[in-house]
């Protein structure tokens, strides 16, 4: 039997869990706060306007109950608005506040000093390397668990 640590997706998984409890950790240290969960919601408001909950939620792997929970958590905490949909008065349009947008631009040179530090001794071109086996990844998983491509994780999403 493989042991742990010679297995892809374990390390692969280790790796993801160890930078974001790093970038949480640094996060609670400088005083903010949300959540690494909470930082991505809002930068994928921020980047994605008028995006239902729905596609947020897949945007963050997070399902709609937990977008739900986090976009209200982040308007008690006044980093986010929210609104009725001028068109669809059974849908709300989020968006971040002045709060939100400071925050994010605040804590943007963390999030930027955490990767620099994480990809220490590590090139560009590795890291193109993983960037393209990662997408491959992503499109084996699609293909077979979507074979008819209905609710299809996309590339960079």
């Amino acid at each position: 039997m493989e042991r742990l640590e010679d297995l892809f997706f374990y390390l692969l998984d280790k790796a993801i869990r160890t930078h974001r409890q790093y970038t949480q950790n640094r996060l609670r240290m400088q005083g903010y706060p949300i959540t690494i969960d909470q930082w991505l919601l809002l930068t994928a408001i921020n980047q994605n306007k008028n995006l239902s909950q729905a596609d947020l939620g897949a945007m963050v792997f997070k399902d709609k109950a937990s977008i739900n929970r986090m976009t209200d958590l982040l308007i008690r905490k006044g980093f986010l608005q929210k609104a009725i949909h001028a068109v669809d008065g059974r849908k709300f349009e989020i968006a971040l506040t002045q709060k939100g947008i400071t925050l994010l631009h605040d804590i943007e040179n963390i999030v930027l000093v955490n990767r620099q530090l994480s990809l220490e001794g590590i090139s560009e071109g590795e890291v193109a390397v993983v960037k393209k086996t990662m997408l491959r990844l992503i499109d084996n998983c699609n293909k077979y668990y979507y074979p008819n491509g209905k609710n299809k994780l996309k590339n960079g999403e």
